[in-house]
């Protein structure tokens, strides 16, 4: 799953299910908190029911070729534009993050 937010294009909030465009909304506005992201909680702190295998947050807004192509291979991890990769495959409490920028996390 990949959601992709696009402020240049008219505030466009882009869902993607295994690389095909699921569902999409203009408009939208969001506003993240840099030094508290959950991985798996909502914004109303409920829990995904599933398995997460990979995490990444980029600077840009990716397109679908982009997020299909990524979708099937591990990421180096120095790719442009790349904030945070996690790959969720860390033994213990720490989370390593696999980008260039080092936003290590902790399990709770």
């Amino acid at each position: 799953m990949a959601a992709v937010y696009d402020p240049n294009n008219s505030g466009e909030l882009r869902l993607y299910i295994n690389g095909e465009l699921d569902n999409s909304k203009q408009g939208a506005s969001i506003a993240l908190n840099q030094t508290d992201l959950k991985i798996g909680l909502d914004f109303f702190d409920r829990a995904f029911d599933g398995l997460i295998r990979e995490v990444s947050i980029w600077g840009v807004a990716r397109s679908q070729s982009e997020i299909s192509y990524d979708m099937d291979h591990e990421l180096q991890g120095n790719e442009a534009d790349l904030n945070g990769y996690w790959r969720l495959d860390d033994n213990g409490n720490h989370i390593k993050d696999y980008s260039q920028n080092g936003n290590d996390g902790i399990y709770n």
